[in-house]
């Protein structure tokens, strides 16, 4: 294990101590057998179709809601973003299959790229732009194009009715099936036939 400064802490452990043996030998042959795995296609078709019911037809889904959705499917996102904020990498986690798709080895389409090209600008993004105007000045905000003066000189950024109308709307409560109680089943009674 290393630290965060990347020193060694704590007592390596040899992989051939391990019962399954991770050595880098067997590890290479296990590699070589899931790139010509003939299931991993059809994993990766369960992947894609996923990601195509949710975004077929539709012209709202943010990548969060994507997300969201892929989650309740058993299909974990893993995205990588660069210091300004732009998605470069996706990655898709099935735990249904036990499979792991980086979004270019799908298809272009299920890329960062065409992944961002697919869904809606993040709602989220417009908030977290709202957060950085509020340590700015009226002046300095202005100049930046994306404060509008209201009639007493305040700015609609800190106005607390631009925020209830930004903020998004939840369509229900997801209850994960494990946490749901079991419905009761109508016990079927004797009936006599006077």
């Amino acid at each position: 294990m290393l630290d965060k400064d990347g020193n060694r802490v704590g007592v390596p452990i040899k992989a051939s101590d391990f019962h399954f043996k991770p050595t880098h030998r067997n590890l290479k042959v296990r590699f070589l057998y899931n790139e010509m795995n003939p299931n991993r296609t059809k994993d990766s078709l369960r992947v894609k179709n996923s990601i195509d019911f949710t975004l077929y037809g539709k012209q709202n889904v943010s990548l969060p809601r994507l997300m969201n959705i892929l989650q309740k499917d058993g299909i974990d996102t893993v995205i990588r973003k660069n210091e300004e904020g732009k998605l470069y990498g996706i990655t898709y986690l099935d735990h249904r299959t036990k499979c792991v798709f980086n979004g270019s080895a799908l298809g272009k389409q299920y890329s960062a790229n065409g992944i961002t090209e697919r869904c809606i600008e993040d709602p989220f993004s417009l908030h977290q732009q709202k957060s950085q105007m509020i340590g700015m000045d009226v002046g300095q905000a202005a100049s930046a194009g994306n404060v509008y003066q209201v009639g007493n000189g305040s700015s609609l950024e800190s106005d607390k009715s631009l925020e209830s109308l930004l903020s998004p709307v939840k369509d229900g409560e997801y209850t994960p099936h494990q946490l749901k109680k079991p419905k009761r089943k109508k016990q079927k009674g004797f009936s006599m036939g006077f």
